[in-house]
């Protein structure tokens, strides 16, 4: 008989087992990696390109070239590519970031081939509509301007314009007026320079290798190429307000944001800095949350971040709260970054800690769905799976101690920059 009033054991993971990535390379160039996938009816297709904001020229240029794609290529009209995914049931979804673009279909197994040859002439022969582009301006526009109405909203823009300046990619902020000048030449600019076989790769989670194979080699093989671009840091960080306040009368919340530079996420100290990270206010249990929000009852929900892209980073700590509680909310904020840079962190405290940051990660790749996200956020930042070795190993091994060294190492008062709507 199991006592079920005795809990059982821990146990710390070891090692996390990952599915195997058999990888095939085209003659363009372009990387498949294959995924084997126990689901016999459904398989998923990522198509990841190493380019995103930080390439383009123009405001919101790489965002509404992505989206104007699936708006009519050489064959179909945008109502008709819509018509076809949703007859078959697919889906089909589009995501333009910092430094990556990606395009992802999930499909029934049988349709895949009618399916993929549309994507392959969405991504290789858009239209470029004239009409198209007017209308999804128009509507991106209107959506803009929904969000500039959320606090919430103007204070992430707001702080990463404060800490970068505006005129790092990382700081720029567009404007609705942005969406008025924007041409349908700098968006097909940018897809000539940025959409090639140099920077493709087609990530595949499918039951069959050999049929999914075939098929993506017979439409990608002669995808083009172009003269490689060698993308380099040529911004520097001009920072502006440290301090800034912006008033919104029609609002009863202010949102709080506390931030200031860091590392990208090639940094030495990234693996740690994300457990400290979590510790601070990364999960319910963490230091910010139970005493702002459990004991002071001060917000329903404040949490931090960190942020490492591929050149620089930042450390932010995100809240919302009734007005008159700014101030006390921000000493509060100060006050758990201080206790970390003078006591230790009690066994207890990061043993709950290891344990919740071991099962999540578990949680993250569970399944070859994920598994096949994750990996595209490795090929966008040029990383590979040894990361989880290396990170499980610092989730186990990190101490009390390296947790105050970090949080005097980094947590400079000093360097931090706040912002306060509402």
């Amino acid at each position: 008989m199991i006592n079920r009033k005795k809990a059982p054991k821990l146990d710390f993971i070891n090692q996390l087992k990952t599915p195997d990535i058999k990888i095939h390379k085209l003659n363009n160039g372009v990387k498949l990696y294959f995924i084997k996938s126990t689901n016999t009816e459904i398989s998923e297709i990522i198509w990841h390109y190493n380019t995103g904001v930080w390439e383009q020229q123009k405001l919101l240029v790489a965002g509404m070239t992505a989206k104007m794609l699936s708006e009519g290529s050489k064959n179909y009209s945008s109502s008709q590519i819509a018509d076809v995914f949703d007859f078959y049931g697919a889906q089909f979804s589009k995501e333009a970031s910092m430094h990556s673009t990606s395009f992802k279909l999930m499909a029934l197994n049988k349709y895949l081939p009618k399916l993929i040859n549309i994507v392959s002439e969405i991504l290789s022969e858009p239209s470029f509509d004239k009409k198209e582009f007017e209308v999804l301006k128009k509507e991106n526009k209107q959506k803009f301007l929904i969000d500039l109405e959320e606090i919430e909203t103007v204070a992430r823009y707001s702080l990463e314009q404060n800490i970068y300046g505006v005129n790092h990619p990382y700081g720029w902020v567009a404007k609705p007026e942005d969406y008025d000048t924007l041409d349908l030449d700098s968006l097909k600019s940018y897809f000539e320079k940025n959409y090639s076989a140099n920077n493709l790769n087609i990530i595949a989670v499918a039951n069959n290798e050999n049929i999914v194979i075939d098929i993506l080699k017979k439409e990608f093989e002669n995808y083009h190429k172009n003269i490689i671009q060698t993308n380099v840091n040529k911004y520097k960080v001009q920072s502006l307000k440290q301090v800034q306040y912006i008033p919104k009368k029609t609002s009863f919340q202010s949102a709080i944001r506390v931030g200031w530079k860091l590392f990208n996420r090639q940094h030495q100290d990234y693996c740690d800095m994300l457990i400290f990270d979590t510790l601070l206010g990364g999960y319910f249990g963490s230091r910010l949350m139970q005493n702002i929000r459990q004991d002071l009852g001060l917000t329903y929900s404040i949490y931090s971040s960190l942020k490492a892209l591929k050149y620089e980073g930042t450390f932010q700590i995100v809240s919302e709260v009734n007005k008159e509680n700014n101030n006390r909310v921000l000493d509060e904020i100060f006050v758990e970054i201080n206790k970390l840079k003078t006591v230790y962190v009690s066994d207890k405290e990061m043993l709950n800690l290891k344990n919740y940051m071991l099962g999540s990660l578990l949680r993250s790749i569970d399944g070859n769905f994920n598994f096949a996200s994750a990996l595209s956020s490795f090929l966008t930042y040029n990383t590979d799976f040894q990361f989880y070795t290396k990170f499980v190993d610092r989730v186990k091994n990190i101490t009390p101690d390296r947790i105050k060294t970090l949080a005097n190492k980094y947590f400079d008062t000093k360097e931090m920059f706040s912002v306060i709507v509402g």
